[in-house]
């Protein structure tokens, strides 16, 4: 196999095919390759990627599809947005092909979401994300997600709050805060148009009808509520209380601030509102610790970091 060469000449280095077959099949499971797989024969075949994309994508059963000579110079990248090209030649958007959201100035894969989550819990039979308007916290996005064990089939409230947690618990380690969804709900199966698609219109309706605190009163796992003990904690969680407009009572210590719907809006305000309080905050503090217990713990400490700003918490 040759290389290009940072030099101009081409380098050759030999690889056995064994080790390239050991390669290929421990990583093609990773990047998700099986027999439904396409891949599009995009790379030189002088260059090494080459390799990667005919013989990996054949070794897992896959398709490799060769661009026709006809497609040769057509565009290669398609926005995904859908419009309608009017008579005066202006453009009328209509929305988009794929499920890709902007949320707060952040571009959303939904896919993505999807994804991760159908790999943190197996036993899920289906599972689908919507961004949609939650009554009196603005845009978000909910989970919904099919439980094989169903209520009627014999499933309890403990293994339900298990496959919440779980999801959330993979979400939350290999996703951006923003793509983790406010709320994850078990229903009976998705709904379906009469093409046999997912009624994203009506996964939408569906969390829309969700009042602003239903959201956190979904199955959560018992200890997941367990009170503030300390003073920092129960002031924290009266703050938290405040900007995201839920009651206190709802606030465990083990809660996330952006899992009860805290964004990067939401952690501004509550850094004002500790300081109308008497109280200081650093917003880094906020994303670095965004669980209750972590992040009264970490600005404690913080408060006896001499010639660091953190929280400053008044005499009790």
């Amino acid at each position: 196999m040759f290389t290009s060469g940072s030099s101009g000449e081409p380098k050759g280095c030999v690889i056995e095919h064994r080790s390239y077959c050991t390669s290929a099949m421990a990583n093609g499971p990773v990047i998700g390759l099986d027999r439904e797989s396409r891949s599009l024969q995009f790379s030189s075949y002088s260059f090494a990627g080459a390799v990667v994309e005919m013989l990996m994508t054949l070794m897992h059963g896959g398709c490799v599809c060769v661009v026709a000579e006809e497609d040769r110079g057509t565009r290669f990248y398609k926005t995904g947005d859908l419009g309608v090209k009017a008579s005066d030649e202006s453009t009328e958007i209509l929305g988009r092909r794929d499920t890709q959201v902007k949320l707060r100035g952040q571009r959303i894969e939904i896919g993505e979401i999807e994804h991760q989550a159908r790999q943190a819990a197996p036993d899920i039979i289906n599972v689908a994300v919507e961004m949609t308007e939650l009554q009196g916290k603005g845009p978000g996005l909910i989970g919904f997600f099919v439980p094989r064990a169903r209520p009627d089939m014999g499933a309890t409230d403990a293994q339900t709050r298990t496959t919440i947690q779980t999801i959330r618990t993979r979400l939350e380690k290999v996703l951006p805060h923003y793509m983790v969804p406010s709320a994850l709900i078990p229903i009976p199966s998705l709904p379906l148009k009469a093409s046999g698609k997912v009624d994203r219109r009506r996964l939408r309706e569906m969390g829309s009808a969700l009042s602003a605190q239903q959201p956190t009163e979904l199955p959560v796992a018992e200890e997941l509520l367990r009170q503030p003990k300390t003073t920092d904690e129960r002031r924290l969680r009266d703050l938290w209380a405040q900007v995201l407009k839920i009651e206190a009572d709802a606030i465990g210590v083990h809660d996330s601030f952006f899992r009860l719907g805290g964004n990067s809006i939401a952690v501004m305000k509550l850094v004002a509102a500790a300081r109308r309080a008497g109280t200081t905050i650093a917003v880094a503090d906020v994303f670095q610790n965004p669980v209750l217990e972590a992040q009264a713990r970490a600005l404690t400490s913080v408060c006896k970091t001499p010639g660091r700003e953190g929280l400053q918490s008044q005499a009790s």
